[in-house]
């Protein structure tokens, strides 16, 4: 059975949204009710990692994320993941390069959905880490 995947959803360039009536739209305000800051996100899922773990996202070719998916789309896995796990940083010498922070990852498995270029896969952690959610 083949993946479901969300990318025919992206525009290229991602230009600026706007709402129904033209405006810009933003990223809604961080209530801390419905829309949490990462650091609360991460926290209240409970997820646990090993430290000494092996990351358990696999990117094939960093080289289409850092040529084609960023020219084509401004790297979206930096804007979907709710954990900002994906950071597309610029080093002294003025190279881009994505940077991973598997610690961050909520498990929801959104990278691999929204992935433009099926570049990322997401797999289990070792020793059954990942999120604890509860009912309090």
């Amino acid at each position: 059975m083949p993946l479901y995947h969300d990318s025919e959803t992206l525009m290229e360039k991602s230009p600026p949204v706007s709402d129904k009536n033209g405006s810009p739209k933003t990223q809604p305000e961080v209530d801390n009710t419905l829309y949490l800051d990462k650091l609360t996100g991460v926290y209240l899922s409970g997820t646990r990692h090993e430290e000494n773990q092996p990351c358990h996202l696999l990117i094939h070719d960093p080289g289409i994320c850092v040529k084609e998916c960023y020219e084509k789309y401004k790297s979206p896995c930096t804007r979907f993941c709710p954990g900002e796990v994906y950071e597309m940083v610029t080093s002294t010498d003025n190279q881009r390069h994505l940077k991973l922070n598997p610690s961050n990852c909520l498990h929801c498995k959104t990278c691999e959905i929204k992935d433009p270029f099926n570049n990322i896969i997401w797999s289990c952690p070792e020793g059954g880490g990942g999120p604890n959610f509860s009912m309090v």
